[in-house]
């Protein structure tokens, strides 16, 4: 049987290892009782592991963890910048006011008085009309400028028939097939 010299995970003591790869020396082989302490607290463990469950835990988040590139805040490992950094690079970039911001598909979003962000263009038209939209209508830009929520460049359009028509359209696309099929309900 071939006997390699190792050196302890636990103390550091080189010894001969019979079978070949026990990582721990005779003192630091496995058995059922917690025998030595955790190397950041004196909670004793077992025999293979080096921290306690909260120590471990704790190491863990601590190594788990990277700084921003921008600002060196810390963060998650994964992530390489901080919440507000990624945003700004992402083209999120919060007014100075706060509470309203522009997403990257180019439509601008405003928060409310209870915290909930709500398209500009739709909240423009709503206070327009003096009231809610219902799931049907629509607001569209008419120049295609998605930030420009001026009333002049907003138009409302309902979907029932045919999917996307200006609500004028609508009326009178309505009157025009009444006139044909039901003349006198217009009289």
């Amino acid at each position: 049987m071939t006997r390699l010299s190792m050196v302890c995970r636990l103390c550091g003591t080189a010894y001969m290892s019979n079978p070949p790869g026990n990582p721990f020396c005779r003192p630091h082989r496995p058995n059922n009782k917690p025998n030595h302490p955790c190397l950041d607290c004196p909670t004793l463990v077992h025999t293979q592991t080096i921290r306690c469950r909260p120590c471990w835990a704790k190491e863990c988040r601590r190594q788990n963890t990277s700084r921003c590139l921008d600002c060196d805040k810390v963060i998650q490992a994964s992530s390489k910048r901080c919440k507000k950094h990624f945003n700004e690079m992402q083209g999120r970039e919060r007014d100075k006011r706060g509470g309203r911001y522009t997403a990257p598909n180019g439509y601008v979003s405003i928060q409310t008085d209870i915290g909930m962000y709500v398209l500009e263009h739709r909240l423009v038209m709503e206070k327009h009309l003096g009231r809610k939209l219902v799931k049907s209508e629509t607001v569209h830009h008419r120049n295609g400028v998605r930030d420009d929520n001026r009333i002049q460049n907003l138009e409302l359009w309902t979907r029932p028939q045919p999917r996307g028509i200006r609500v004028t359209d609508a009326i009178e696309w309505h009157t025009q097939e009444l006139q044909r099929l039901a003349p006198e309900l217009l009289a």
